[in-house]
């Protein structure tokens, strides 16, 4: 039984050697490399660091609605959202 590989590394360097430059040029023939979108994602990142996890402020609301017996179910509202609607 014989086994050919398809596609491969051989494969990918064909296409990064054939398309690169179709790829990464401008129509001036120029490279460009656009860093803004991995910037912006490590500014994302660095700012979700300094989230809690847990909102403690509605969490304490919400026990002291529930101990005061002022915390009242809507079954249609969590029917809904059961339901996706």
């Amino acid at each position: 039984m014989e086994i050919k590989k398809i596609g491969g590394y051989g494969y990918i360097q064909g296409i990064n050697s054939k398309n690169a430059e179709k790829i990464n040029r401008k129509k001036n023939g120029k490279d460009k490399v656009d860093f803004s979108a991995t910037l912006e994602i490590k500014k994302l990142l660095y700012e979700s660091k300094n989230i809690p996890e847990v909102r403690e402020k509605l969490v304490n609301e919400l026990k002291q609605a529930i101990e005061n017996g002022t915390f009242k179910i809507d079954p249609e509202k969590i029917a809904k959202a059961i339901l996706g609607g």
